[in-house]
């Protein structure tokens, strides 16, 4: 139970807030230890309204809002954010048309901000066409509403041409999906760091803010990021011999 949460509702926009408010507390009261997680892109979240009946909040990116994000967490509630057909540039998304540095500086942000997980909402939504021929993502395509350059989708059909026949073999994945694992290892190492570093002061632990100034002011050049990364792996091999 620790680790499972109910996501009954995607990004409700403010005239269904009182339903959907009336949802969670009835989970909650008839649920207990279960906890509900929201999504939010209409307005900076969390939101007030919602207080004690949100456990884990998750607005997109460009609708985070910091201070209140604190709060939350200092009263035990998790906050995590996402991207989907949105923010655009100047916020770092996963479109194909992004720098691959903009992929996995968000886990960079992470650090920076607190913040707890990072959700995103399909890795394989190609199921109505051939992403190998046309990398568009597209909402309806019969009324070509598009999403963006590969949002949706991180892996590939294993093969380029549809099968004639039924094919057991697993995806092909992109350069996105290695520089997200390559930003959650990031992330990982400067763990490994804090863990380390104990009660002392590091100065290495502040190289998120040295490449991230803000959600759209951040590191463009990825010698510098690999610059930062090498200096944690030193910092942690020299307090580990320690």
């Amino acid at each position: 139970m620790s680790k499972c949460y109910t996501y009954w509702v995607d990004e409700p926009p403010p005239e269904r807030y009182k339903g959907v408010q009336d949802g969670m507390r009835y989970i909650h009261e008839h649920l207990p230890g279960l906890r509900t997680l929201l999504t939010f892109c209409h307005e900076p979240a969390p939101i007030p309204l919602f207080y004690g009946d949100v456990d884990i909040w998750v607005p997109v990116l460009s609708c985070y809002e910091p201070k209140r994000a604190k709060e939350r967490q200092a009263k035990g509630e998790r906050v995590w954010w996402y991207v989907c057909c949105g923010p655009l540039s100047p916020f770092p998304n996963n479109f194909i048309d992004h720098p691959a540095i903009n992929h996995r500086i968000r886990f960079w942000m992470m650090e920076k901000y607190g913040v707890d997980g990072s959700l995103y909402w399909s890795t394989t939504h190609w199921s109505h066409k051939n992403p190998w021929v046309d990398p568009m993502s597209y909402q309806n395509p019969e009324k070509n509403a598009t999403w963006g350059n590969g949002d949706g989708y991180l892996l590939y059909p294993p093969t380029r041409k549809p099968p004639k026949e039924p094919l057991v073999k697993g995806p092909v994945n992109s350069i996105r999906f290695e520089m997200i694992r390559e930003g959650l290892e990031d992330k990982e190492y400067l763990w490994l760091l804090r863990r380390a570093a104990g009660d002392r002061k590091v100065p290495e632990l502040s190289l998120p803010d040295e490449l991230v100034t803000t959600l759209v002011v951040f590191e463009h050049d990825a010698r510098n990021l690999y610059d930062a990364r090498r200096r944690l792996a030193n910092a942690i091999e020299r307090l580990s011999r320690r």
